[in-house]
């Protein structure tokens, strides 16, 4: 049985201005009549870390990690490292992209990916 959205293998990463090692994040679809609801786990990633795109079919998430420091410290070790998450999702759905709504919380992003009206189930009133 294959779901209406599922993860696109068949495009590399691109190639930006600087190296970019992406980590895929862990993410859940769940479907619903009239929408599907995704959430993608972005730990250490805030608003103005995400960008998300809807390209033909394919959905692209991407989060950035940020952290501040003080202007006051100086870093005497670091083993953290800052890592940037990617992810694609192939729709074979029909989607109404006017509607899409996300957010996120607490390192979790929310998306909302309404169906359009044309794949929604209809019922049919028998007489």
């Amino acid at each position: 049985m294959t779901t209406g959205i599922q993860k696109d293998t068949s495009k590399t990463i691109g190639q930006s201005t600087r190296q970019v090692n992406y980590i895929r994040p862990y993410y859940e679809i769940n479907e619903r009549e009239d929408n599907y609801d995704v959430k993608v786990f972005f730990p250490g990633v805030n608003k103005d870390g995400v960008n998300i795109s809807l390209e033909g079919d394919t959905l692209e998430i991407t989060g950035m990690q940020t952290q501040k420091i003080p202007d006051t410290w100086k870093a005497i070790l670091r083993e953290q490292q800052l890592e940037d998450f990617r992810l694609q999702l192939q729709l074979n759905v029909k989607i109404d992209d006017g509607k899409i709504a996300a957010k996120i919380e607490n390192g979790v992003l929310e998306l909302n990916l309404p169906k359009s009206e044309g794949v929604k189930p209809k019922s049919i009133a028998v007489t």
